[in-house]
């Protein structure tokens, strides 16, 4: 495994990296689940529905240490930072082209470890088979692909616009094609800083859209949000760092859409902007079925 790097990134953010040896899997296709029905007196089945299951993956990890007080020290770290009561953590991957994917997951098995010199350990070292569990099966980029747009003077709204723009005097609607080039969906977080109203998110190619026209954004009070599955919030950070629930603000018809794979054209409503202080982001994370 020389040409990658791989790292434990822990429920607390720390950093440690793993030597690990050729003896790997699990980490390119996801295992699929599907649903299907059998017919009586039919051959085979009816396929109902295919999705992405919990993904199992293993990974074979070497410690070594120049003493065995050294080594005992690092077993016991190496399995406070894994312990999966701790919380969710990630393996980094940083591939033979430097770029990074990274998976969360929990540690599943593996750190019990067997004691006894041979393939599986030595006088200051010691190999562990570890399996981890990702429930949300997919890696994803480490950085987000994100743009920013702000009110620009002489102009309502949007300094570094998308196209096409159409602007009256209280109001913008903004058009733009984004490409997720990552093999699934992937999930935006949106980040608007007032003051500002009347705001839509629309994907038009998938004809989903976020109508949160109910909320009225003043200076200092910013708007986030977060689709992305296991989080599903929408809440308003204003001054003093009061952050309220504006998930209720939502309307009915409204949903927490995703960018599909490949092209999306999305659009963009808001009102009552002002130049140089409402801002708008878009930022998300592509995801990928192998690592």
């Amino acid at each position: 495994m020389s040409a990658e790097i791989v790292q434990w990134i822990d429920a607390d953010g720390g950093s440690t990296t793993l030597d690990v040896e050729w003896d790997v899997s699990g980490r390119f296709m996801p295992p699929v689940k599907f649903t299907e029905q059998q017919v009586p007196g039919r051959p085979g089945a009816i396929l109902w529905a295919q999705r992405h299951d919990v993904r199992d993956f293993g990974l074979a990890i070497w410690i070594d240490q120049p003493d065995d007080v050294s080594l005992r020290a690092a077993l016991r770290s190496m399995v406070a930072k894994m312990d999966p009561v701790r919380g969710t953590g990630k393996i980094r991957v940083t591939g033979p082209a430097g770029d990074q994917r990274e998976i969360s997951c929990v540690y599943a098995s593996g750190l019990e470890m067997s004691e006894k010199l041979g393939d599986s350990s030595g006088i200051y070292s010691q190999r562990a088979a570890v399996q981890f569990k990702a429930h949300w099966p997919y890696w994803r980029d480490t950085s987000a692909q994100s743009w920013t747009f702000g009110a620009a003077s002489g102009a309502n709204f949007l300094g570094n616009p998308f196209f096409p723009l159409r602007v009256t005097s209280s109001a913008v609607a903004t058009q733009q094609s984004i490409t997720n080039d990552g093999d699934v969906d992937a999930w935006p977080i949106w980040t608007v800083n007032g003051p500002g109203s009347g705001i839509v998110f629309r994907n038009i190619t998938t004809n989903s859209w976020t109508d949160l026209t109910s909320v009225s954004l003043v200076t200092g009070q910013q708007l986030i949000v977060d689709t992305r599955p296991g989080y599903k919030t929408v809440v308003i950070n204003s001054s003093g760092g009061v952050i309220t629930n504006a998930f209720g603000n939502l309307s009915s018809t409204s949903e927490l859409w995703s960018l599909t794979r490949g092209l999306n054209v999305i659009q963009l409503q808001m009102t009552s902007t002002v130049s140089g202080v409402s801002q708008l982001n878009l930022q998300f994370y592509r995801e990928y079925l192998s690592v």
